[in-house]
């Protein structure tokens, strides 16, 4: 990918990416961004036609905190983000077509548009799974598939969720 990122558990292990476009890169998983660490920061970046193997334009595991704001992501053959294993996720002002995130502590997903999703087997537009507070607000979903149920939002043991409309 073009950027790995793996923060030392021992260290204040920070990465920050603004203002930036990645675009055609290629990778086994994260053909963007790869990384690990205490805080994930992504800032006003356009993301394009990415390829990984395994799926994922960004993915992040494990982190504390992860900020994506006012990102743009277009034309993946996959996944756009994932994020695993981490405390605190903050995604707003951002687009894209899929967002996976497992097991977090809190999650907060603010004026997101989620569009054109591929229908990738189980690939709900927004897929979440084991996240303790959920928190969805002032989102769009607009042309999602799946084969399974649940094409804009799949939620699987999410324990406080709320969910408000656009």
């Amino acid at each position: 990918g073009a950027v790995l990122f793996l923060g030392l558990k021992e260290e204040d292990n920070s990465l920050s990416v603004s203002k930036s476009h990645f675009q055609g890169n290629v990778a086994v998983d994260g053909a963007a961004i790869r990384a690990t660490g205490t805080g994930i920061d992504i800032r006003g970046c356009l993301f394009s036609e990415n390829f990984a193997t395994s799926d994922w334009a960004i993915i992040i595991r494990p982190a504390e905190e992860v900020t994506i704001a006012d990102c743009q992501f277009m034309f993946h053959k996959m996944s756009d983000v994932r994020v695993e294993d981490s405390v605190a996720v903050t995604i707003t002002n951002s687009s894209m077509s899929r967002l996976e995130v497992v097991n977090t502590v809190v999650l907060v997903i603010d004026t997101c548009r989620f569009s054109n999703n591929g229908g990738l087997s189980d690939s709900s537009a927004l897929y979440l799974q084991d996240s303790y507070v959920v928190k969805v607000d002032s989102c769009f979903f607009s042309n999602n598939t799946a084969l399974t149920p649940g094409s804009a939002l799949h939620m699987i043991d999410c324990y406080s969720a709320s969910i408000k409309p656009f």
